[in-house]
């Protein structure tokens, strides 16, 4: 019997040079602050540093990776020459610790990300830490790290994360899939109630192996964070009631929810921002609005109440921020101070323009 190696088979050499021709095509035909190449082979053609250099004459701010078997050193090589993106998409792919650490080692020259899925790839409990540690300076609003094998360990790194930084702007987090059980999701919903200034309004913890115990602890947990307003604990064992009754007990949250801040202007040095505060069903002590520079959150006004107020009518506010850096990753959000505690609207990311 006479053994081939894949790699030098000729037909499979053309075929790997092809795609990656047709990849280079795709970046060098895209317009705009998008670029898709999900599901293209990107892993497995001939030639990434080819397709790592085209990348930076296009600086997307959004692109997807997703389903391109890439594996540790592609994905480091990939992220590295995307100085400007906002957004990736890094799921379904072959990253696993190493491919985080290398990643998270250029994800430290990049301006300023606010989103990213490393769903299902070959992350573990020992990912979690480093790759969140690389990411505290960056405005980062939501991250996916489902379907990997972070267990009950990554779940509570997940929740030092949390307590070691409360002044992070990550508002949407899923878990999903990844066997935390009781323990991990107590872990999670107990360091957020530390946090009164918490921006977290999403958590996804469906398919955890939750028991009903788990679920009715993390119900009782999150009536008191006023900043979540929607959050899946579904799995195939637990009962649909116990789900509404967790449903009902976050609903009156949204009531609660801040203005979200608007962008009216943005220049490379300030920016003029506007807010609108409407009627509040509950008294409140105060309102501030923020901007996140850096590793916090820097007030641009507050307005506080000794005794408390409850608006009873539309309030317009405006105001400039000034001091700010040429070609800066930033965001807006709004905080509400109730009697009871603190609410935290979504945070509103912008870029200023470079001089």
């Amino acid at each position: 019997t006479t053994e081939v190696e894949l790699s030098s088979h000729p037909e499979l050499e053309v075929d790997k040079s092809k795609r990656k021709n047709e990849i280079l095509q795709l970046i060098n035909a895209s317009e705009g602050t998008e670029l898709d190449l999900n599901n293209k082979g990107v892993g497995t053609c001939d030639g990434i540093e080819d397709i790592a250099a085209a990348l930076r004459t296009r600086q997307p701010e959004t692109i997807d990776l997703s389903c391109n078997d890439l594996d540790d050193t592609a994905a480091a090589l990939l992220g590295g020459s995307l100085p400007n993106a906002m957004t990736f998409k890094l799921g379904s792919n072959l990253i696993g610790l190493e491919g985080a650490k290398k990643w998270c080692e250029a994800a430290r020259l990049l301006q300023g990300i606010t989103s990213l899925d490393l769903s299902q790839n070959n992350l573990e409990s020992d990912s979690v830490a480093p790759l969140l540690g690389s990411l505290h300076s960056h405005p980062l609003l939501t991250l996916n790290l489902s379907n990997n094998t972070l267990g009950v360990e990554g779940a509570m790194a997940l929740a030092s994360h949390l307590t070691e930084r409360p002044h992070s702007p990550l508002q949407c987090v899923d878990i999903s899939f990844n066997g935390i059980g009781d323990e991990g999701a107590q872990g999670i919903v107990n360091a957020l109630r530390q946090l009164p200034s918490s921006c977290l309004t999403e958590l996804d913890l469906s398919y955890n192996g939750i028991t009903p115990q788990g679920v009715a602890q993390v119900t009782e947990g999150v009536k008191e964070i006023f900043s979540l307003v929607k959050m899946n604990l579904v799995d195939d064992d637990l009962d649909s009631a116990l789900m509404q009754t967790m449903a009902k007990k976050i609903e009156s949250h949204r009531m609660l929810q801040p203005p979200t801040p608007a962008l009216l202007q943005c220049s490379a040095e300030s920016a003029k921002v506007s807010l609108s505060l409407d009627a509040r069903p509950m008294k409140l002590l105060g309102f501030v609005l923020e901007y996140y520079s850096g590793c916090e959150w820097q007030v641009v006004f507050e307005v506080s109440a000794v005794h408390g107020m409850v608006p009873s009518q539309k309030s317009e506010f405006q105001c400039h921020l000034i001091g700010l850096q040429p070609a800066t990753r930033y965001a807006l959000r709004t905080q509400v101070k109730y009697v009871s505690g603190t609410a935290c609207s979504v945070c509103v990311p912008f870029t200023t323009p470079s001089n």
